[in-house]
């Protein structure tokens, strides 16, 4: 009988079971690491309206709250399934205390949160990524599984590599070279300003790489992460008896993507790649003393973070522009977050409600209404709170403390393995006597694995891109699984005769692993990756190997597998728990998209009628009503149909219809800016057919708010000085005509002060003068009632 046979009846039923089922829960986590990086998932339904019609491209919010309580599913199982008392041995990555400190601080903003589905779709990725790390390393029990997972990395970031290149060399040119050759017919009956167009087409022009994201730091930050994925293996090869061949194909990739991250990627990933690749060095060249010295080496480490964030904040304070342009205008971003968590307290506005608020504090000469701060410190505490970024910065300290004592040096580890009574020694014996009977006939066979692995990732994006065939054959199987697969392959494959990952000890994979998580720490310490679904799968992958390859190096440490397994009643209270998990995550994924696919339908069907009855029996009207009803956490539809119905509206009951659906909007996003805008429109149109002094007041009430919500923005001054005129001709009261001028003067000083704002989105010299003219028309007939110009 063969070793692996053996094994595997020496093994019971129980066992095998357990054994099999901590297979797949490493397979499904494994399978969202690619995945996650290239579904470019959002948080939100809102589309802008020049994009609307087009077919959407991104991953519904409904994938981000499926794959999160997917994750958070496996870790209640796993969690369940281990615990039978608390203890020491239950705390593997000393993060754990953080980690509930956030999630309650998770519980306080979601309550706190205006936007539920926003807070909610934030809370529980940001959750998910970390019970994700937590579960992982549980899982982590062998070398092989470790070096799989870095394999999974590697080949990860070769899809992304060449997805950076394709967008260089083939994507952007092509792009560019379409739009210079139409761009008059593109151009020419554009319903929208003259400043989004520039800005559209300067972002077009700038050609920045952003893989599958949205936004290219997103990207930067996520390969920082992978560029030092790759050298993993390398240093892992370089202490075992392997053929030295078996570096290239890591070192090739670490070389794709450095080039990308030095050259493509902008100023904030250079940073952050360039403090991961210190850190490598530092960790690299002087390990012996690290380790000898670990504690004061730690609080140095925390001290150096600490001093840098507090320089950075010195010198910008004394100076906003001194470290750049791009610094400068985060340093904007930063001062209006603390203008917002001084009035709005310290128990933070939910997470990613963010933008939201931000505009009533914006400093005026901010060019941009971001809906990030640009740094998970900032974020967390405007968004979670004191108590939220308290927690994960516990959590880190935590984690950075477990990884100091797991740090030992080789004398002192040899020390204790000598005393015959030391309980370490006994717990290494039982731990390894389990792990070797367990994992015999568990280590991963490279080609079943890849297989499997792209498989799974190829069905789950040809699902959701399943209407164009080409696209899914070209975009999908050439462009992304099939480097999915080579990566993996030829990174995994150390001999022609072995297709089985090695299960020997680990090398020195540590240090590039925990570098690269230092290194995305301080890129997104002035950036927004941490909050993205790919990065933070990512992230703590990577501290989950780290941990598990130090505890496996230092099995007399591991804390990590309990001696007795767990029974059959806690192994059914277990699986029921993590279904009712999953569950839950499947529910919200198919609400999320159902309620996606009716907005999809309403705004593909664009109506050309003005007449209401009509309207509401066309096939946009009918599905924004069913998105209405499907999904009560979130206001986009009913924003949109809001939107559709104010053309439409003739009399006062058709009004009184759509006031309702705004009133609803405004009950679901209650510190959206545009509810008072769609609500002032209203009545301010109900007002032309009522002749009801009191519709205008009202929408004077309303417009006023609107400002307030945004009070640096000249536009929506001008627009309430506009309502105030019309009411002051229609009360035949000057009082309305005076508060129009005072707007209209105000938006005048705003003006002068938007530095920063690029050209065609400022006013020009004919805007600005016949703003002149108008406030000398309005005092003139101010004078002319005798009342005095200025009088509140």
């Amino acid at each position: 009988m063969s070793r692996r046979k053996a094994s595997a009846h020496s093994i019971n039923p129980p066992t095998q079971r357990s054994a099999k089922a901590e297979q797949i829960a490493l397979f499904v986590l494994l399978a969202l690491i690619p995945l996650r990086a290239t579904i470019n998932e959002t948080h939100t339904f809102e589309v802008p309206r020049m994009f609307r019609e087009i077919a959407a491209t991104q991953a519904h919010p409904g994938y981000t709250l499926l794959f999160s309580f997917l994750i958070i599913g496996i870790g209640v199982w796993r969690w369940l399934s281990r615990v039978a008392k608390f203890d020491r041995r239950w705390l593997p990555t000393g993060g754990e205390f953080g980690f509930a400190i956030l999630a309650i601080a998770t519980v306080i903003a979601l309550v706190q949160a205006g936007h539920k589905h926003l807070a909610l779709a934030g809370g529980i990725n940001l959750l998910g990524a970390i019970v994700y790390g937590f579960t992982l390393r549980s899982l982590l029990k062998s070398p092989a599984r470790v070096r799989l997972t870095c394999y999974v990395l590697v080949a990860t970031g070769v899809m992304l590599a060449v997805k950076g290149g394709a967008q260089h060399f083939i994507e952007h040119p092509n792009t560019l070279a379409y739009f210079e050759e139409n761009k008059s017919e593109l151009l020419k009956n554009s319903l929208y300003s003259e400043g989004m167009l520039h800005d559209y087409e300067q972002r077009l022009r700038s050609a920045e790489l952003s893989g599958y994201y949205p936004h290219s730091n997103v990207y930067g930050s996520h390969l920082i992460l992978l560029l030092m994925a790759t050298l993993a293996p390398v240093m892992d090869r370089l202490r075992r008896n392997v053929s030295r061949l078996t570096l290239i194909v890591p070192l090739v990739a670490f070389g794709m993507l450095a080039a990308i991250v030095f050259l493509g990627t902008g100023k904030g990933p250079i940073i952050g790649a360039t403090a991961a690749l210190v850190t490598f060095g530092i960790g690299l060249l002087g390990a012996r003393y690290l380790t000898r010295f670990r504690y004061v080496a730690l609080a140095l480490a925390w001290l150096a973070a600490l001093g840098g964030v507090v320089g950075v904040a010195l010198v910008l304070q004394q100076d906003e522009a001194a470290l750049g342009r791009s610094l400068q205008f985060r340093h904007m971003y930063w001062r209006g977050a603390a203008a917002m968590i001084e009035e709005r307290g310290m128990m933070g506005v939910g997470p990613l409600n963010f933008g939201r608020h931000f505009t009533r504090y914006k400093p005026v000469e901010c060019p941009e209404e971001v809906e990030s701060p640009h740094s998970w410190i900032v974020q967390l505490l405007a968004e979670w709170g004191m108590l939220g970024l308290a927690g994960f910065v516990v959590m880190l300290i935590g984690m950075s403390w477990r990884v100091a004592r797991l740090s030992r040096p080789p004398d002192a580890i040899s020390a204790k393995s000598t005393q015959p009574d030391d309980d370490a020694s006994k717990v290494e014996a039982n731990q390894t006597r389990n792990v070797n009977a367990a994992h015999h006939d568990q280590t991963p066979n490279v080609i079943y694995w890849s297989g499997a692995l792209g498989a799974v990732m190829f069905l789950l994006l040809a699902q959701h891109y399943l209407t164009n065939a080409y696209l899914l054959a070209v975009y999908l199987g050439l462009g992304l699984v099939l480097p999915f697969l080579l990566g993996l392959l030829m990174t995994a494959i150390e001999t022609h005769d072995d297709t089985e990952i090695s299960d020997a000890a680990l090398g020195s994979v540590t240090i590039p692993l925990f570098a690269g998580a230092i290194g995305f720490l301080v890129h997104t310490a002035i950036d927004l990756a941490l909050f993205e679904g790919g990065p933070a799968t990512t992230l703590f992958a990577m501290i989950a190997a780290g941990f598990a390859a130090l505890s496996l190096k230092h099995q007399s440490q591991t804390d990590d597998e309990p001696v007795d397994s767990p029974s059959l009643m806690q192994r059914r209270i277990a699986v029921t728990a993590g279904l009712t998990v999953i569950t839950v995550g499947v529910v919200m994924f198919n609400i999320a998209g159902s309620y996606q696919e009716n907005l999809s339908v309403a705004r593909r069907n664009p109506v050309g009628t003005r007449i209401w009855r009509t309207y509401m029996n066309q096939p946009q009207a009918l599905a924004y009503q069913m998105a209405n009803s499907r999904y009560p956490l979130d206001a986009t539809s009913l924003g949109e149909w809001v939107e559709q119905l104010i053309p439409r509206a003739r009399t006062i009951g058709q009004f009184n219809t759509a006031l309702a659906a705004a009133d609803a909007h405004q009950q679901r996003d209650p510190f959206n800016a545009l509810g008072h805008n769609l609500k002032g429109t209203l009545l301010r149109g109900r007002f032309e057919v009522s002749e009801d002094i009191d519709d205008l007041k009202q929408a004077a009430g309303e417009y006023e708010m609107f400002v307030a919500a945004y009070p640096t923005h000249p536009d929506r001054h001008i627009y309430l000085a506009d309502v105030l005129v019309q009411l002051a001709d229609a009360a035949q009261h000057p009082e309305f005509r005076t508060r129009a001028i005072q707007h209209l003067r105000r938006a005048l000083e705003l003006e002068s002060q938007r530095i920063y704002v690029s050209q065609p989105n400022r006013k020009s010299a004919q805007d600005i003068r016949q703003i002149e003219e108008t406030i000398q028309r309005l005092e003139q007939l101010n004078r002319s009632t005798g009342r005095p110009v200025d009088e509140p």
